[in-house]
Parts: structure tokens; C-alpha cells; sequence
């Protein structure tokens, strides 16, 4: 699953001027989606995870606390997977192929589209 990792170093009075760790956070997550996550507003379908990290300790030698999110994604449906994108794995099923092999052959398009697994769902291929 891609991922996007952002974070900052704050005071602990800034922290609060920022509307507490929450409010920080947020911060951080709106730049992030108005900056270089900006593509995930491009009309397709996402599942995005926010994943918000816990206050760190305070730095001994500079006395700033880090806060960090971590931000990943995938499309949501396999019509609109570009060749190397995965899209989760619910989306899809197996076609029984020879010798087991996991594979699951689309027929969204004229020449069929190839997903093959993934430990995350299912990958494009063609």
C-alpha cells in the first residue's frame, strides 16, 4: 500500500497554540491532501488510512516533541487501476487456473485486463 509520511517538530506551547495534538495532526493531514497527495481529489475512488502516531517524547537535546501521520492508499475499484496499482483484495476473486495458480483475469476492456496477488489485494498488470 503506498504511503505518505509527514511530520514536525513542535514545542510543547506550540502544540497547544495548534489546538493540541489533534489539531496539529490535522493540520498535517490537510496539508499533505492540498499538497503532494493532492492526485487522490483527481475524480477516482480511494481507500485512504490515517494513521495518527502518538505524541513523542520530548527531545532531550532541542525540546520539541515530533508528530507524525502516516497516510496510505489504494484504488478502490479495478476499473480504475492503472497498470502496477493494487487495488484491495476484496475487489476481486481467482479465476481456477492450471496448476493453481492464483490469478484473476479481468474482461473490463476488449483485450482484458491481468491482476495478479498481491499481500495487499491485487496488482495490475496489463
Amino acid at each position: 500500500m503506498p504511503m505518505h509520511l509527514a511530520f514536525v517538530d513542535y514545542m510543547p506551547a506550540q502544540i497547544l497554540a495548534g489546538g493540541g495534538l489533534v489539531g496539529v495532526q490535522n493540520d498535517l493531514i490537510s496539508k499533505a491532501l492540498h499538497g503532494q497527495l493532492a492526485f487522490l481529489t483527481n475524480g477516482r475512488h480511494y481507500i485512504v488510512q490515517i494513521d495518527r502516531r502518538p505524541l513523542s517524547q520530548v527531545n532531550p537535546n532541542t525540546g520539541l516533541h515530533k508528530i507524525q501521520i502516516n497516510i496510505r492508499w489504494l484504488i478502490a475499484h479495478p476499473a480504475e487501476a492503472q497498470i502496477g496499482e493494487i487495488v484491495p483484495a476484496h475487489t476481486l476473486r481467482p479465476d481456477p487456473k492450471p496448476g493453481g495458480v492464483a490469478r484473476f483475469e479481468a474482461t473490463l476492456k476488449p483485450q482484458g485486463w491481468r491482476f495478479e496477488p498481491h499481500p495487499e489485494g491485487w496488482q495490475r498488470m496489463t
